[in-house]
């Protein structure tokens, strides 16, 4: 009981308050009584819980609010279930009310603990339908047992599970998807913001919340990833010098709108100069107008005013400096490089590879007692004739000396002494004595294939005498061939380039050759030069004499000379120009003379000395003087190069066309029999030795 005051007076009442008049201020279930409101039902007090009554029973303005109470019974299929009160009166139960017993289910569905109760017992092993068809639920079959009642196993159906948003009624109770959404979903970063999942035509959804989207450079995480602006800020460069185009070396600006002095592009490679960025056309000044790393070449020859390769005079990278017009020096403004060893005038001097000169490896052509060698070019590399026990031998060389293939026999056996001459860059005659007979026959050498006896062998002598060296010199249309009786007598013989025609006839006597000084030794030399044919040998008194051949004079020697008093073992060489040299051994040292192109005198006159007349210095002891001296001369890119040998070493010297030395090489070949050098048109040269224990060749220039 609550203790009010009525109109002043102290009173027990069941009144909450006072009012002014019979409406006052009564809350839904009081009425006005005087200044007092009180229950309209005439209860005596305020209760402490509202009942369902249709009534304000805890005074606080509502009735039955939140009155609720059990029902049902949890046995069988039932469930306890909740009435809720409204107006008074309680509703229907939430619960599973019972229902009528299902005989063809095995359930308590009248809920009174009894399972299918008046239903009788079944027949051992008979069935019945058992379960529902509600939903993803199919019906199953129960077995009655022994004992006259049904398994509680429903077997072969489908039960209720857990309802799924998925539109399929999983639990089986005739409602579809319920009570599958209400879990939160979505981002609550950047603009994103949480809602919640509904069960949509059988799908979950999110509504409510706000997703993501894609990044706008607006300083906001538009995509909800923790990042604001990522990938949509745009890189800005400085442009110092005003051009429009971004410092390419600078780091970048982002933002999302261009900074002052900023541009969107990195173009310019030199942000000092207004002229220069990627995709500008070059100019002559000297900077890298379109930033391709160089100035001025991309358009010009070369970088205005600075140093440069250029052209020499000589085909050669010669150094200079760069015109203000951007173009390359030229002439003796362009200096040439210094001379190296790669088949070239570099320095142009008119000289090619001087003062580099060097022996490559030693390559071992066939052979295995080399006497006599010979060597001359061909269109692919060098031609090697052998003397070889007797046997003639011929076998490739390529451009760097190596042996190509094997060596082809010319003739078998019985060679004393062989001669060879160029007809053509792949045809050659070669002269070889047989005791006392001299034959000639043509070798042709075509690309892989050697020819060694087109047409066979012409008999040129029977009468020569078995000591002395013979010797052969050809052009296109003639061929030279000298050789010695047996009295020492000089013949010439001469015929056409098919060894056709022979014409044979005396010429020297009575300046008999020497015959004394060793069959295997060089006495006579024959050489072609455009056209012209000069000869050199050894007369009985130990003069070296020479002299013109010349059809016009019946094969004789015209311009006959004495090039030494005292020389012996004479070798011929040209420039391919008509310019000779004549190299012998005289007194211990290699001495050589000059004649000029179209001149048959000495150059500076026959009795000049040096340096018209220029002695090399040939390393040769006492001991070997009068047993084996050979030498060899070739000329090869503006130098005259000659081999000699001491000993076992084998000296190479290259002097220029005024006798200035250049430079030498040695190597060492034991069992030295012979030796041939020989120069081609690209200023590779070879050198052929010949050794008692075989051959070895060498590549002479750039090894």
């Amino acid at each position: 009981m609550r203790m009010v005051v009525v109109c002043g007076l102290l009173a027990v009442t069941n009144a909450i308050g006072c009012g002014d008049d019979d409406t006052g201020s009564c809350p839904p279930g009081f009425m006005s009584a005087g200044a007092a409101c009180i229950r309209s039902d005439g209860g005596a007090e305020c209760m402490d819980e509202e009942i369902c009554d249709g009534f304000d029973n805890d005074c606080d303005g509502e009735f039955d609010e939140h009155v609720t109470r059990a029902c049902g019974a949890a046995m069988g299929i039932c469930t306890v279930g909740q009435e809720v009160c409204v107006d008074g009166e309680y509703g229907e139960c939430t619960g599973i009310a019972p229902l009528d017993e299902d005989c063809l289910r095995d359930g308590d569905e009248d809920c009174d603990g009894t399972v299918d109760e008046g239903c009788g017992p079944c027949t051992e092993g008979s069935t019945r339908v058992c379960g529902n068809d509600v939903g993803a639920c199919s019906f199953g079959t129960q077995l009655c047992r022994a004992d006259g009642s049904w398994a509680s196993e429903c077997s072969g159906g489908t039960a209720p599970g857990v309802e799924l948003c998925n539109g399929i009624d999983d639990d089986c109770d005739g409602t579809t998807d319920e009570g599958t959404g209400g879990a939160a979903c979505g981002l609550e970063t950047g603009a994103c913001s949480a809602g919640m999942e509904f069960c949509v035509a059988g799908t979950l959804a999110c509504e409510g919340g706000v997703g993501p989207a894609d990044e706008s450079c607006n300083d906001v995480d538009d995509d909800c990833d923790g990042s604001a602006d990522e990938g949509v800020l745009t890189a800005f460069y400085p442009d110092v010098d005003g051009d429009g185009f971004g410092d390419s070396e600078a780091t970048p600006m982002h933002a999302c709108t261009s900074p002052v002095g900023f541009v969107n592009n990195a173009m310019d490679c030199d942000d000092g100069c207004d002229v220069c960025w990627t995709g500008a056309s070059e100019m002559c000044d000297g900077e890298d107008n379109d930033c391709s790393g160089t100035a001025d070449v991309d358009e010009f020859a070369c970088e205005q005013s600075a140093p440069t390769d250029c052209p020499t005079t000589c085909d050669s990278v010669g150094t200079g400096t760069c015109s203000t017009a951007c173009q390359l020096p030229t002439g003796t403004e362009c200096a040439p490089p210094a001379e190296s060893c790669d088949y070239a005038d570099s320095d142009c001097d008119g000289v090619v590879d001087e003062g580099t000169l060097a022996f490559g490896a030693a390559r071992s052509p066939s052979g295995t007692d080399v006497d006599d060698v010979r060597l001359l070019p061909t269109a692919t590399g060098f031609a090697l004739f052998m003397l070889d026990g007797g046997r003639t031998l011929v076998q490739r060389l390529d451009s760097d000396g190596a042996p190509q293939g094997a060596a082809e026999t010319i003739d078998t056996s019985g060679t004393n002494a062989m001669d060879v001459a160029a007809i053509s860059s792949d045809v050659f005659v070669v002269v070889r004595r047989e005791s006392s007979s001299v034959y000639a026959r043509r070798v042709t050498i075509s690309g892989s294939s050697i020819d060694p006896n087109p047409g066979g062998r012409t008999l040129i002598s029977s009468t020569a005498n078995a000591l002395v060296s013979v010797a052969v010199a050809a052009s296109s249309s003639a061929i030279w061939i000298a050789f010695a009786e047996t009295d020492g007598d000089l013949f010439l013989a001469r015929s056409n380039q098919n060894l056709g025609a022979l014409v044979e006839q005396e010429v020297i006597s009575p300046s008999r050759i020497a015959i004394d000084v060793g069959g295997s030794n060089r006495q006579l030399e024959l050489n072609e030069s455009s056209g012209a044919f000069t000869i050199a040998w050894e007369d009985d008194d130990g003069r070296l004499r020479f002299g013109r051949l010349d059809d016009g004079f019946g094969l004789s020697v015209q311009d006959r000379g004495v090039l030494d008093s005292s020389g012996h073992d004479p070798l011929i060489a040209d420039d391919g120009a008509g310019n000779r040299v004549v190299a012998f051994v005289s007194g211990g040292s290699l001495r050589t003379w000059y004649l000029d192109a179209g001149s048959w005198g000495l150059r500076g006159g026959r009795s000049a000395p040096p340096p018209f007349g220029l002695a090399i210095p040939y390393e040769v002891s006492t001991a070997d003087v009068g047993t084996f001296q050979r030498v060899d001369a070739a000329h090869s890119g503006g130098r005259w190069l000659f081999a000699s040998h001491s000993g076992s070493t084998v000296r190479l010297t290259e002097v220029d066309d005024s006798g200035s030395l250049l430079g030498s090489d040695t190597v060492t070949s034991s069992g030295l029999q012979a030796l041939a050098l020989a120069s081609r048109s690209d200023a590779r040269t070879a050198l052929a030795v010949g050794r008692a224990a075989g051959t070895q060749s060498y590549l002479v220039g750039c090894p």
